[in-house]
């Protein structure tokens, strides 16, 4: 089996298991019973598993789009993937920015709960400056994945500074950072009540 086969499985059985997983969060999502959680609690339930299910999806988003640029050998095709790693990673950071605010405030009082989700936050902080989260893959996003600009000049100008090898390793870095963040919620997911 040939490393390029090996990681189209890989791809596969990572995209099963985080769209399982997705379904569950979404599952539970639209049928827990709301009426036997205080207010304060739903707020948090709610806000817990918005985080979670767009953590999921931003993680099985770059499974396919790494998948894809695997078995990608026209140059055409191989620039489109690369520039959804950049589009899904700034999209991503930027939706969990604003939607991550709660942990802290929820868990003030949560000594341990804080000091993790200070470190997860530090070594995104350290991701977005080393990869240039607001200067190369803002201008990846703004002028040819999330828009096609009306300057091709500027267009090709971005697209001549996308090298292959370390966007996906930027991709796979980032996925890594999913992964912590979603083992993180899951540590500090509430004890349900089962009635």
């Amino acid at each position: 089996m040939t490393n390029k086969e090996s990681l189209t499985i890989e791809c596969d059985k990572n995209l099963l298991e985080f769209t399982n997983q997705l379904n569950a969060l979404r599952n539970y999502q639209k049928n827990y019973k709301r009426e036997k959680f205080s207010k304060t609690e739903v707020e948090y339930i709610d806000k817990h598993l918005h985080l979670h299910i767009l953590l999921t999806i931003s993680y099985l988003d770059n499974v396919a789009i790494l998948k894809h640029l695997n078995e990608s050998e026209i140059e055409w095709e191989i620039l489109y993937f690369l520039k959804k790693i950049y589009l899904n990673i700034y999209e991503t950071i930027k939706s969990y920015n604003n939607n991550s605010k709660f942990i802290k405030e929820y868990f003030k009082n949560n000594e341990s709960v804080v000091n993790n989700f200070e470190q997860i936050t530090s070594t995104i902080r350290k991701f977005k400056k080393e990869h240039k989260l607001e200067s190369h893959i803002k201008d990846v996003r703004n002028i040819i994945a999330g828009h096609i600009d009306k300057n091709f000049n500027e267009y090709f100008d971005i697209v001549n500074t996308i090298s292959t090898e370390k966007t996906v390793k930027t991709g796979i870095e980032f996925m890594s950072i999913l992964n912590e963040l979603m083992s993180f919620l899951v540590k500090i997911t509430p004890k349900l009540r089962e009635n």
